[in-house]
């Protein structure tokens, strides 16, 4: 029934027999992992997961155009951080999918959600303002956060647990 809702009659009588099967075992697989990924989450605790891309050159002409949006975005400590390194674009744009996929995941604002070091060079999650009461609200935890960027594209994946 699925496959006639996303193929069409027409289209899945034109099909081979052996991919009518194919397509069949897919969807069953697709089935159980999303019931494998609902366990996992259920198991480990899991609150609320977001991940952004970022285009660097896009961001980077944003800012040069409009400098005043960086103030509107990123916090003192984030800009202090970012200016100081070799390729700035990369590391506000880093911090720029940070804050995206913090408001996938759990909604916080993007001035509420602050991209730190840790002493080891691990970025780190600081939340203030209503960030810190949705949190709450969501029994919100530790935030983990990885950060990767290549020559165009900065990404943020954000992973938060349950408070315990």
């Amino acid at each position: 029934m699925l496959l006639e809702t996303r193929l069409g009659k027409k289209n899945l009588s034109q099909l081979e027999p052996a991919a009518l099967e194919n397509m069949h075992r897919l969807i069953e697989n697709t089935k159980w992992d999303t019931n494998l990924v609902d366990t996992l989450y259920r198991k480990t605790n899991i609150v609320a997961g977001g991940v952004d891309i970022c285009y660097i050159p896009e961001l980077e002409d944003v800012m040069n155009s409009t400098p005043s949006l960086i103030r509107a975005i990123f916090s003192p400590i984030e800009i202090a951080y970012c200016r100081i390194k070799l390729k700035p674009a990369e590391h506000f744009a880093a911090r720029y999918a940070t804050k995206e996929a913090g408001f996938k995941a759990c909604g916080y604002r993007y001035r509420d959600i602050t991209v730190n070091q840790l002493p080891d060079g691990k970025p780190t999650v600081v939340l203030k303002g209503d960030a810190t009461e949705r949190a709450k609200l969501l029994n919100a935890g530790l935030h983990l956060l990885s950060l990767s960027y290549s020559h165009d594209y900065a990404v943020a994946q954000l992973i938060v647990l349950q408070a315990t």
